[in-house]
């Protein structure tokens, strides 16, 4: 018997959403396999000899032969009937394997139903299993069952007990299911890894069905292929197109996701022998372009709705192995699968803001100051700007940020489909307009990371305020961002009056719009009392705007705001005709002033001089006052101290610097003698202890950091 462990995938449930891997040897599997019970078939957790990718199917599957990445043994099923379990054990001794038989939860001692698990000296590829099972199937002289031959195919393993413990088979009956007293065997038999049992290639039996010419079996994408033959076809050159075909058919009706069938391809020509040319590449390009244009086909016929739909619910308790963290794009602004939307009034600036951070994105550069994760592909939909004018927004950020616009090519693409719609009412029914084909069939053939629709209002003609009306226009979006695995987002529209900064109830219409975003953010100018705290004069202020979170659910709500300018650039367009050109507006990222900046020691210690020495009059000389901070002080207020030692402060930032050093203690409040009240006032005094340089001071910035 092999000592040497083997990899095992694990799966709690059919839908195998969740895996976990584990090594053991082939005497440690048959213990686990015996331990194993549950009372009904549908609770036994699922078995198989091969690692898995993390590749998923649109229902979140990981079990599908696109994602094997390698395969430890293999596993057949026997349902014949007829071949006891003896008999098997007997056949398998003779022929000298290394297996574990064990039996299936429907068998009974009349009617007898197994599995066999045998595994191999070493991993191997995917396409070598077909050729292993095909060794077992001659030993039962071609009776295995045909699923068998299936490359991701797994198996329950255990055995089904009723409430004294003792086995028992599940059978139907017609009538519903019937519960029959059985027995429960497994079996380890020694022997040699099936893969070094070279000797019974003589006798090894393919699975029954007999295929075509492509490798498929003739009943359409549907039936069982011989996905080993199909390889070496399109590696030979033999068959290339109906190869490729029988392939994405396969793949697609399977809903497995097209990047595994394209994955499949691309391995299947780098094992062809021919060299690795230009010829050779455009055959690639054309096997891709033939898998994708199947898999349109077969999304087309699964429009219908289905009879049944499983839950696919999975257990919280096993364990899925490493989580994969959420595929987030631009800071927490953009993220894969996912709808975002940013709320602003109109000329605020958000498509001038919205452009920059996916110029960002697609240039891998911190252009808008927000985290690029990744260099992305965009897609532009422009739904109110034509092509001239989205043109020259794209070039006055190449002019101001001094950027080739070579460097976008290949990573950004833009469409102004003006007057079309993603849905629209028709005869009082909800429809889905034709640019939602067009969308999806650009995604195909650009493969953005990212669509941006600006704005929502243009992407229908659905009442905005109809709850339902707006619910089919989101679900469209969803159904675009969850099937393709993109990240899409949307500039929408404020109600009428003042909105709040991250106020997520801001969006026009119904709150539809704001239910299915998961990343909303606002845009909103900055505000009169947000300018005097800045120094901005009161014309400048609406040129600075502030983007706050509104509603984040999958990433924690940020606190500030961050700031961006708005400023006109020369596009450098002058024709004789309109010699002065066009000025577009172009966002760039702002950081309001630091009340502490600029402020040197010497400078601080001045403040709280003259601060310590009290108040003065006009010709600077002493009054016996004290000063004050509270809000309503004239001549006692301490602030306009700060602003003579730093004139570039707003008051707002004085009051700062002045609240700072109450909280820390360098100012505290006393009572004090007024000579001009003649009575006791609370008045500022500086601890000396506690002022910048000093010892004190320095202890206390060390201890912040401890």
């Amino acid at each position: 018997m092999t000592a040497n462990p083997l990899a095992v995938t694990f799966f709690d449930h059919h839908s195998a959403r969740f895996k976990r891997e584990q090594q053991l040897t082939l005497s440690e599997l048959a213990e686990l396999i015996e331990a194993s019970t549950a009372e009904r078939k549908d609770l036994l957790p699922w078995l198989k000899l091969a690692r898995f990718g993390n590749l998923t199917t649109a229902k979140k599957s990981l079990r599908h032969d696109g994602n094997v990445i390698a395969v430890s043994g293999c596993e057949v099923d026997y349902d014949g009937e007829q071949i006891s379990v003896d008999q098997a054990r007997e056949m398998i001794e003779r022929a000298g394997v290394e297996a574990v038989i064990y039996t299936s939860p429907s068998h009974t001692p009349d009617k007898p139903r197994f599995r066999v698990i045998c595994r191999f000296s070493t991993e191997l590829p995917p396409g070598r299993r077909a050729h292993m099972v095909a060794r077992l199937n001659g030993l039962f002289s071609g009776k295995l069952a045909d699923e068998s031959f299936t490359l991701s195919q797994s198996y329950y393993y255990g055995h089904v007990i009723d409430t004294d413990g003792n086995p028992v088979a599940h059978k139907e009956n017609g009538k519903g299911v019937e519960v029959i007293p059985t027995e429960y065997r497994v079996e380890l038999i020694e022997g040699t890894p099936l893969d070094l049992c070279d000797e019974l290639d003589r006798g090894a039996r393919v699975k029954s069905t007999k295929t075509k010419h492509d490798g498929s079996s003739g009943k359409g994408f549907d039936g069982p292929m011989d996905l080993t033959e199909v390889v070496r076809r399109i590696a030979t050159g033999e068959v290339l197109h109906n190869s490729v075909t029988a392939i994405a058919g396969y793949f697609a009706y399977r809903k497995i996701n097209r990047e595994a069938a394209l994955a499949f391809i691309d391995a299947a020509f780098e094992a062809a022998d021919t060299p690795h040319d230009e010829r050779f590449e455009e055959r690639r390009k054309d096997a891709h372009r033939c898998a994708l244009d199947i898999y349109a086909k077969e999304e087309a016929k699964s429009d219908s709705p289905q009879s049944e739909r499983s839950l696919d619910e999975w257990s919280a308790g096993m364990d899925p192995g490493p989580i994969k963290p959420r595929p987030w794009l631009l800071g927490n602004q953009f993220c894969r699968g996912y709808i975002s939307s940013l709320f602003a009034a109109g000329g605020v600036g958000k498509s001038a803001l919205r452009l920059l951070q996916l110029m960002s994105m697609a240039l891998d550069r911190p252009l808008c100051g927000q985290h690029v994760f990744r260099r992305s592909r965009v897609l532009l939909i422009s739904l109110e700007d034509n092509d001239d004018e989205l043109r020259r927004r794209i070039q006055a950020v190449l002019v101001h940020y001094g950027i080739e616009r070579s460097e976008l090519e290949g990573w950004m693409w833009c469409s102004t489909p003006i007057g079309r719609k993603i849905a629209l009412q028709d005869h009082n029914k909800r429809v889905v307009g034709d640019l939602e084909k067009s969308i999806r069939e650009a995604i195909e053939r650009r493969k953005p990371d990212i669509v941006a629709l600006d704005p929502f209002i243009k992407l229908h003609s659905l009442e905005e305020n109809d709850s339902g009306d707006m619910n089919f226009v989101c679900d469209l979006l969803m159904k675009i961002a969850t099937e393709s695995d993109i990240a899409v987002d949307i500039s929408h529209h404020v109600h009428k009056g003042q909105i709040a900064p991250g106020d997520a109830d801001a969006g026009r219409g119904s709150s539809g719009i704001r239910d299915a975003g998961r990343l909303i953010y606002t845009l909103t100018v900055m505000s009169e009392t947000e300018a005097k705290s800045f120094n901005i004069s009161p014309d400048e202020r609406f040129s600075y705007v502030r983007l706050d979170s509104a509603k984040v659910n999958i990433a924690s709500r940020a606190t500030a705001a961050t700031w961006f300018r708005i400023i006109g650039v020369d596009v450098g367009n002058g024709t004789p005709e309109y010699p002065a050109g066009d000025t577009v507006q172009v966002a760039e990222p702002w950081t309001p002033p630091d009340a502490w900046s600029d402020l040197s020691n010497p400078t601080l210690n001045g403040i709280l001089d003259a601060i310590d020495a009290g108040c003065v009059d006009k010709d600077n000389h002493p009054t016996g006052e004290r000063f004050s901070n509270a809000p309503a002080a004239t001549d006692r207020a301490v602030w306009p101290v700060v602003l003579k030692f730093a004139p570039d402060k707003s008051e707002a930032q004085c009051r700062t610097i002045i609240h700072a050093w109450l909280r820390s203690g360098l100012l505290f409040v006393k009572p004090y003698d007024s000579p001009s009240q003649r009575r006791k006032r609370n008045g500022l005094y500086v601890d000396n202890a506690k002022r910048p340089g000093t010892y004190a001071t320095e202890a206390a910035s060390l201890d912040d950091f401890d």
